[in-house]
């Protein structure tokens, strides 16, 4: 059964569908990669298996040539005891006999030893730590040694049952399937890391943003002295002359207010646009999340 994966881009999306598509992405990519795996392991298998039939062949030609030894073997002893060629190869024969019953019978006891052919003592330990996850201290440690009850092992069969079933229902991938549908998958992740990377790139964001601050509070306040030198120099074209004179005897030029109110000004303004640059920054990202 084919599966599509068309590649899109993720522009449109917000961070955590994004993310939610990556983490439906990514094990579908994995299993797909462990069946294109299975399917270059069948293809090297076969090819181990053609050279094991060569070495088969050379173990027939082995056989062959034990053979010849044993003949050879059977002629000497009858003729350094002068017996006859069935009577030497009858004691050579026990003799092999003896061999082959010891070898199977120690065989034998250390199968025995090893049977059943599975690590029980793993797979009770891992048993017994799922049952203490689930119930804790209340785990009873005699349940592990319980036999499964008829209504287990028949609820146990329907299971096999359904997973032999969903099985024949969805057949498994042809190699050219899997290397298709993990080419589009790939790619498709490809563009939601290249989105992700650059929504979550705070660090340039913030660099804009403060930019955009700076520029707009120098603008007000140069726009603020401006306002203010012009009306200073119309107050003091109009004035009494006394008043152009501080009571200390310093004169007073026209654009001092103007810079004074600038100097105090100009931080107050760039603190208050950046801090509302900030604002706007999180709810942003708060909005993307």
């Amino acid at each position: 059964m084919s599966h599509q994966a068309t590649p899109r881009t993720g522009n449109s999306r917000s961070l955590g569908g994004m993310t939610t598509v990556m983490s439906r992405l990514v094990p579908k990519q994995l299993a797909d990669e462990l069946n294109l795996a299975i399917l270059e392991m069948k293809a090297k298998g076969i090819q181990v298996g053609i050279a094991a039939a060569f070495f088969v062949v050379g173990l027939v030609f082995l056989a062959f040539l034990v053979i010849m030894l044993l003949i050879a073997l059977v002629s000497g002893v009858a003729n350094w005891f002068n017996w006859g060629i069935w009577l030497a190869a009858l004691v050579v024969g026990a003799v092999f006999l003896v061999i082959l019953a010891i070898a199977a019978l120690v065989g034998l006891s250390r199968l025995k030893k090893a049977m059943p052919l599975k690590p029980e003592q793993a797979i009770r330990g891992v048993k017994y730590d799922i049952g203490v996850l689930k119930e804790g201290r209340d785990f009873d440690e005699r349940t592990l040694d319980a036999q499964k009850t008829p209504e287990q092992r028949a609820e146990d069969e329907r299971k096999k049952q359904a997973k032999e079933q969903e099985k024949a229902a969805n057949p498994p991938a042809t190699e050219h399937e899997l290397k298709t549908r993990t080419g589009q998958r790939r790619a498709h992740l490809a563009n939601l890391r290249d989105d992700l990377g650059h929504k979550v790139d705070v660090k340039s964001q913030w660099q804009a943003f403060s930019g955009r601050a700076v520029a707009r509070a120098e603008s007000f306040s140069d726009d603020v002295a401006t306002r203010l030198h012009a009306s200073s120099g119309s107050v003091s074209g109009t004035g009494p002359q006394t008043s152009a004179t501080n009571p200390a005897g310093a004169p007073r030029t026209a654009g001092e207010p103007a810079e004074t109110l600038r100097d105090r000004w100009v931080p107050l303004s760039v603190f208050a646009v950046s801090s509302g640059a900030f604002a706007v920054f999180v709810r942003r990202l708060v909005k993307k999340l």
